[in-house]
């Protein structure tokens, strides 16, 4: 199980698109092998689950941002 808080602050946007994106954005970053051909961990994945939203949400969010806690 996958639970989420998502906090926006500046406006609820980049908050809802981070909820409705983080579980399948995720899922990508676990099946995504790396260099060695091995997959990542959990803490690799969430790492670059984060670091792959913010590129998505970036051009959309330039005043508004969000604050995440994941189990």
């Amino acid at each position: 199980d996958l639970y989420g808080i998502f906090d926006g602050h500046g406006s609820r946007n980049t908050a809802v698109f981070v909820a409705k994106n983080f579980s399948k954005v995720l899922r990508e970053q676990m099946e995504k092998p790396l260099e060695s051909g091995e997959l990542p961990t959990v803490e690799s994945a969430l790492r670059s689950t984060f670091l792959e939203l913010d590129k998505q949400v970036a051009p959309e969010a330039k005043m508004s941002g969000c604050t995440a806690v994941v189990v």
